[in-house]
């Protein structure tokens, strides 16, 4: 089930980013889809190199973590 939702929020992501002319890659996208769901079963299915990036992309996109390096504006949330 979770799967579907990540395909569904990466796809309006997606869609945003295009729309605001944000220069990234749809897997950008597709790993901010999975904020709220890395302790699904379907997250703990994949390979731990994609659950490095994927954690790696959300930390740097929500909290700036050092040594990885924002894409987008902060949220400030």
């Amino acid at each position: 089930m979770a799967k579907s939702f990540i395909n569904d929020i990466a796809a309006s992501l997606i869609q945003y980013g295009k729309k605001m002319k944000y220069p990234m890659n749809d897997s950008f996208y597709k790993d901010l889809a999975w904020k709220g769901l890395t302790d699904t079963d379907a997250f703990s299915s994949l390979s731990d190199t994609d659950k490095k990036r994927i954690t790696d992309t959300i930390k740097a996109q929500q909290y700036g973590v050092e040594n990885i390096a924002p894409k987008g504006k902060k949220l400030g949330c």
